[in-house]
Order: C-alpha cells, then sequence, then structure tokens
C-alpha cells in the first residue's frame, strides 16, 4: 500500500498501524497517544481502509454488490 504526501509524523504512525496484528493493539496503541495524536491516527486508519477498498475495486471484473443493491431499489 502506498499513500503519498504524509509527514514523515504520519509515516512513523502509519507504520506502527499497519504492524499490528489485531484490534486489541491497535487500541492499546492508540490509548497510548496523546488525543492530538490519536485523532491523526484514526484519519490515517480510515485513509489506509480506503486505500485497501480503492485497490481491490480497481482489480474487479465485476460488482455483485452494487448489482444486489440496484436490483433491491428496482433499479434494475
Amino acid at each position: 500500500m502506498q499513500i503519498d504526501g504524509l509527514t514523515a509524523e504520519q509515516v512513523t504512525i502509519v507504520d506502527r498501524l499497519w504492524e499490528m496484528q489485531t484490534n486489541d493493539e491497535c487500541t492499546r496503541y492508540l490509548d497510548s497517544l496523546p488525543p492530538h495524536k490519536q485523532e491523526i491516527a484514526m484519519t490515517l486508519m480510515e485513509l489506509m481502509i480506503v486505500t485497501a477498498l480503492d485497490q481491490d475495486v480497481e482489480h474487479m471484473q465485476t460488482y455483485p454488490e452494487a448489482l444486489y443493491m440496484l436490483r433491491n431499489i428496482g433499479a434494475m
């Protein structure tokens, strides 16, 4: 995963988050940070999730979840 435009501090946080294996590890890490850095870390986690989803969607040939939702609202 590559996220461009991060500061050195943000890269350090992302690297730490990437090493986490469980939710408990993430929670303990976030709890160890001061409130300001907790906000930064939470934003970076969201950015990592969106980036991972974007990468998954890039490689998809079909979009079954979207088709399912469209069918359920009667758009298809």
